[in-house]
This record gives structure tokens, C-alpha cells and sequence, in this order.
């Protein structure tokens, strides 16, 4: 099913009211973005006619889902340069498992969805808005990055690859700062790089940047994923009151896990230095890292640890102390799991 969250405009700059939100409905889904529009517009909100984009091309985004999952939805905008409503795009759709890149350029892991190989068909988009795509059947992914990308198959408003077209895939205008977020795939012609995949904020053709002089900011690339390994809380996170932590790892019933907490999660740290193997959790070592390897885990009332039952599931408590220390902090929480027979083989 194919849904259009409509948006107005004037001139270029696109401008859009709020009439419609957009979120994910269905129990265990989380919301993926990289653009820095509003989850649920609320008045005007700017964005870029990328006009240059050919068919043949394609915008994609590396979603970071965190872990093993299975792609629900997803969604892109099609925005038209004087905010018309009814212009019409046909695209593909593609999920691929797995992303890394070197310098500007991209590679993909397996391609585990396509809608012109899997389905023999194609999607309609519709200006000017943000058209979502109900997948038929949810997608498998395993790797902690996924690409979503939508190659333009036909465009069918006035213009030419030349001189960009009137309808077209569009951004967020943000800055240029979001190395390693989104992917645009170039086609044989003059003054293209290669074909392949590659970072458009990193991008130079014919010796000028891509970015800001005609790209910016993120594509408004959006998903819904129902992850196959979450921690949730519920609660009142406040000093002297009780946090519920609830973990579940479906694909690993019965095996040990561990928690940990620290006040950010922005880079993380690659344990691969000292052990045999990354720990697979986002969170930064700082203060609250390294009390949570210490004192902190008497913060937990189970402990910090124990074991998955037979279906993934263990949950525990964590007691805020009192005391101002503790006033105004925000905690991030991860948990792995790992094999009995030898620690650093972890699981999740």
C-alpha cells in the first residue's frame, strides 16, 4: 500500500503544513530517519528540490538500526520545484544488508529486497510529499546498517538529466556534516565519477563539490523497523524512583547477557584494541561508563546480568539514587549477550 503525506510549497523552497503525520503504527516498530524534518510535520517545514538527480539514478540512505531486524515500511519524498500536488515518479525499491564505505564510496552488503526483481513491479510517487511503501511482506535484515535506496526509473515532469528536472527526490537542507549518511547512485555520463555508489556530501564532479552547491543535507529517506533485539524502560527516571528494564533477544533464548549504561552514546568504543572482537553496543566510555563497571551496578537490582528465558526475554530494575548528582542526567542503556563456552563470542 502507498501512502502520501502531502506537502505545500512556494517557489524552491518547499514549505510544508501540518496535515498529516508520519510514524510507524504497528507494536515493536521503531521510527528511522536521517533527515531533520519533524517525525509529524507541524507548520512550515523547508526542504530541496534535488532537480539533478537522472533517471537511472538513485537516492538511498544508510539506516543505523542497531541490530538484526525486519524492515516493515519505508519512505521517500518526492518534492515538485512549485509545490504541485499529482506529479508522478516511478521508482524501484531496494534493501540492502549491510553498508561500508572508504573515503567517498560505498559498498553494499546482499541485496535482500527488490521490487522490480522480487515483485515485478514498480512504485508510483506522487508529489508534493513524503510517499510511504508498506512492504508485503516484512524484510529480514542482520547487520546493525541497512541501505534504503530508490532508484529513479521514470520521470515524467518537464526536464532533462542535463538540466535537472522539475520533479525530483528531495533533501532536508541541512549542512553538509552527515558523512556516511546518504548514498547517491551515479550513472555513465560526462564528468560522472565511476558508476557506483557514493556519499554526495563528499562527492566532486568536474572539480566542484556536490555539496552545497547542488546537494544538501540529508535525503527524506524514512523506515520502520521492528528490531529483533530491544531494551525498553518504563518508568519515572527521576532521583529515589525505580526504572524497568526489559530485554529481549529472540534468537538467543537462554544464553547470558550483561547491561550497561553510560550518559552518551556518539561513538562508542572499539573494544577490538583490547579484545578479540567489538562489543556491540554504541555507548561512549566517560564517567558513567566506567561506574557502571564499578559501584553504579548496585544501581541494579538484579544485578546487571543474568540469562535470556526461553524466549529472549529478561527484564530487571534499575534504582536511581538520591541526591542531586544524579538530577538532570540522561542515561543510555545497552545489553549483549554471549556464549557460555567463551566470553568474547558475543551474540547480540
Amino acid at each position: 500500500m502507498l501512502r502520501s503525506l502531502t506537502l505545500g510549497a512556494l517557489a524552491v523552497t518547499l514549505l510544508a503544513p501540518s496535515i498529516l503525520g508520519q510514524g510507524c503504527s504497528q507494536p515493536g516498530q521503531t521510527f528511522f530517519k536521517n533527515d531533520v524534518l519533524p517525525d509529524v510535520p507541524s507548520g512550515s517545514t523547508p526542504v530541496a528540490l534535488i532537480g539533478g538527480l537522472c533517471e537511472g539514478e538513485a537516492c538511498g540512505a544508510v539506516i543505523d538500526v542497531g541490530g538484526p531486524g525486519q524492515v516493515d515500511s519505508v519512505a521517500v519524498m518526492l518534492a515538485q520545484a512549485a509545490g504541485v500536488n499529482g506529479s508522478i515518479s516511478v521508482v524501484d525499491v531496494e534493501i540492502y544488508d549491510g553498508v561500508s564505505i572508504s573515503g567517498n564510496q560505498y559498498t553494499l552488503g546482499p541485496r535482500v529486497f527488490s521490487l522490480s526483481n522480487d515483485l515485478g513491479a514498480n512504485l508510483q510517487l506522487t508529489s508534493h510529499g513524503i510517499n510511504t511503501y508498506d512492504l508485503p511482506t516484512p524484510v529480514a535484515t542482520t547487520q546493525s546498517q541497512i541501505a534504503i535506496v530508490f532508484p529513479m526509473l521514470l520521470n515524467n515532469l518537464n526536464g532533462n538529466c542535463q538540466g535537472g528536472y522539475t520533479t525530483n527526490f528531495a533533501t532536508d537542507n541541512a549542512p553538509c556534516n552527515t558523512h556516511g549518511r546518504n548514498i547517491l547512485k551515479t550513472i555513465a555520463a560526462p564528468g560522472n565519477p565511476p558508476p557506483g555508489y557514493y556519499d554526495p556530501q563528499q562527492l566532486t564532479i568536474l572539480g566542484f563539490p556536490l555539496c552545497p552547491l547542488f546537494y544538501t543535507g540529508n535525503w527524506i529517506i524514512r523506515a520502520c523497523v521492528t528490531p529483533d533485539v530491544q531494551m525498553t524502560w518504563q518508568g519515572n527516571p527521576s532521583p529515589g524512583n525505580f526504572v524497568l528494564l526489559d530485554f529481549l533477544d529472540p534468537g538467543n533464548p537462554g544464553l547470558p547477557y550483561i547491561v550497561m549504561m553510560s550518559s552518551s552514546a556518539n561513538i562508542g568504543f572499539d573494544f577490538s584494541t583490547v579484545w578479540p572482537n567489538t562489543l556491540p553496543m554504541g555507548l561512549d566510555v566517560n564517567v558513567f561508563w566506567n561506574c557502571f563497571m564499578g559501584p553504579c551496578r548496585a544501581m541494579f537490582v538484579n544485578g546487571g546480568s543474568g540469562v535470556l528465558d526461553a524466549n529472549g526475554h529478561a527484564s530487571d530494575v534499575l534504582q536511581i539514587p538520591t541526591g542531586t548528582f544524579w538530577s538532570g542526567v540522561t542515561l543510555y542503556g545497552a545489553f549483549f549477550t554471549w556464549d557460555p563456552s567463551d566470553f568474547f563470542t558475543w551474540h547480540s
